[in-house]
């Protein structure tokens, strides 16, 4: 979620929430980097006609991103089970 006062602030000190507290906590357990941002497109990722995906899953397809998190508070009524692998490179 934005902290109100994001406009302000840089990098993933601009969210705040449970995820972002739990995502923190794990990459100091585990001895992790992390950058949040939102995709360039602002969407989640949705097929379009001809097949291809938009917003974060084309991003994890493409290569721009390595994974994702999808922080929302809005209620998802459908799904698409998408699985991701770590590469061994």
């Amino acid at each position: 979620m934005w902290k109100r006062d994001a406009d302000q602030r840089e990098g993933n000190d601009r969210f705040e929430g449970y995820l972002i507290d739990l995502i923190t906590e794990i990459s100091k357990k585990l001895n992790f980097e992390f950058e949040l941002y939102v995709s360039p497109d602002g969407n989640y990722g949705s097929k379009n006609i001809e097949g291809d995906w938009n917003g974060m899953i084309r991003e994890l397809i493409v290569g721009v991103s390595h994974s994702h998190c999808i922080f929302t508070s809005r209620n998802i009524t459908t799904s698409t089970a998408i699985t991701l692998r770590v590469s061994s490179h």
